[in-house]
């Protein structure tokens, strides 16, 4: 899959995701400013993830559809567990802040969905 329809794509999931886990934050009539205003900061935050930890594995790992399968075998279980930790130890800092488990779990869901989509 292209870099930047991975990257659209992955905003727009890491935005729904987001702010169905914070609609009871909100009202509905300042739900779509919010969410409007949401959508850049979630694209840059999902380009800078996709292109600094993502993107290269895959272009490392080669261009054929056997290659992509490999690697993603090969590496997504690692990336899985180190973010998975890396957001365990985040959320007991700050001991399990509402809001930044709302955005640490849309990026790991995220995170694995871009995985799928470059591995196809």
């Amino acid at each position: 899959m292209n870099f930047i329809t991975n990257t659209a794509k992955s905003a727009l999931l890491a935005t729904i995701i987001f702010w169905l886990l914070n609609l009871n934050q909100i009202t509905l009539s300042s739900a779509f400013f919010f969410i409007g205003i949401s959508l850049l900061p979630i694209f840059l935050c999902s380009l800078i993830t996709i292109s600094a930890t993502i993107y290269p594995i895959f272009v490392i790992g080669g261009k054929t559809k056997l290659a992509r399968k490999k690697t993603f075998k090969r590496y997504f279980p690692y990336y899985a567990m180190v973010l998975f930790s890396v957001s365990i130890i985040l959320l007991s800092a700050t001991q399990f802040d509402p809001f930044l488990l709302s955005f640490l779990t849309s990026a790991f869901i995220t995170t694995s969905q871009s995985w799928l989509w470059f591995s196809k």
